[in-house]
């Protein structure tokens, strides 16, 4: 799956289409959206958002106003004070800063934005690097480049080695939008994160509300079952891949799972699950969640530990799975299953 605004950014550069993205690129107190959230704004069109209402309104019209200025970048503070909050129809009273970055469609932006995509999809990843010349509101100039894992250098704005170097070290903690202050302005860093992979295993009728939803959050998605009449495209068009296995048992022949993915069981059986959860645990998957009451959480946990399965094997089970919110329905079930991977994605604490 990829990241829709890439995407949006790549298919706009392609059909030759200037446009802003904006960027939160500071917020304090309880803005609409976080610091990297974006929205890109062309003559005729959007796609995303920073938060909606007279918000993002405004900035709508501010970025239309930069494509006809020629003006390569803005800062826009905001200040969603309890008086402007009521004012613009918002519920939130936060403030911060929108960066309108003008992107022009040159051939040099189709490449450096199409090398950006495919870091996406690298499990090395990599680090979009904006440098915005200039103080306060205005933006003088703007230079961007790409540092990839290996830390080469890609179209880099014309910066010293010195600078390169402390760049690409707070690059290496960035996890999504890192900005360092200049003397000359600042330089934005943004890693590319390849989307977490959710694996449903179980087809029936909690996965495909379960599944539409994580693929609208930005989920990556697998279908996994044993009868070609529940994992099928025509009941999951959204997953990024579907798998029929012979049987549980082979669950995950030929499924890689690393420490940065999902895993989520409801087979159409207490067996069956038991059988799924006990390959799990044999991975290194960061999340493990199966459906089911407590009473069959204990009885898969104890026929589990006489195999050998330790209490520290199960403490990183979420089981039951699902933020409780008295879901009945399946999906209700699957509001509270997708809730919870976002809690987890996100590393919310309650």
């Amino acid at each position: 799956m990829k990241d829709p605004i890439t995407d949006a950014v790549c298919r706009l550069l392609d059909t030759e289409t200037d446009f802003v993205i904006a960027t939160i690129v500071s917020r304090e107190g309880s803005a609409p959206r976080t610091a990297g959230a974006k929205m890109l704004i062309s003559a005729s069109a959007s796609v995303g958002t920073i938060g909606g209402g007279r918000l993002e309104a405004r900035m709508t019209k501010l970025a239309r106003d930069l494509l006809v200025s020629g003006a390569p970048a803005l800062r826009v503070p905001f200040d969603l004070t309890q008086e402007d909050t009521t004012a613009m129809d918002m519920i939130c009273g936060g403030r911060g800063v929108v960066l309108l970055d003008r992107i022009d469609a040159t051939a040099e932006n189709r490449a450096l934005f199409g090398r950006w995509r495919t870091l996406q999809d690298d499990p090395q990843g990599g680090w979009l690097v904006t440098h915005l010349a200039g103080t306060g509101t205005d933006v003088a100039r703007v230079t961007r480049g790409i540092i990839t894992a290996d830390e080469r250098i890609c179209q880099g704005p014309p910066l010293a080695e010195g600078e390169w170097r402390d760049i690409t070290a707070a690059a290496r903690r960035a996890r999504r939008l890192t900005i360092l202050q200049r003397e000359d302005g600042e330089v934005l860093i943004e890693a590319a994160h390849r989307p977490i992979t959710v694996t449903f295993f179980g087809a029936g009728h909690v996965a495909q509300p379960s599944l539409h939803l994580a693929a609208m959050t930005g989920f990556r998605t697998v279908i996994l079952d044993d009868r070609t009449a529940f994992a099928n495209r025509e009941r999951f068009p959204e997953a990024d891949e579907v798998r029929v296995v012979t049987d549980f048992q082979r669950a995950f022949a030929d499924l890689t799972v690393d420490s940065a993915d999902y895993l989520v069981i409801f087979t159409r059986g207490h067996h069956h699950d038991r059988t799924v959860l006990a390959q799990a645990l044999r991975t290194e998957a960061a999340y493990i969640g199966m459906i089911g009451s407590r009473r069959k959480r204990d009885a898969t946990f104890a026929a589990l530990a006489a195999e050998g399965f330790t209490q520290r094997d199960f403490e990183r089970v979420h089981a039951p799975i699902g933020v409780s919110i008295g879901a009945e329905t399946p999906a209700e079930i699957a509001v509270s299953i997708v809730a919870e991977l976002i809690q987890k994605r996100s590393g919310w604490r309650a």
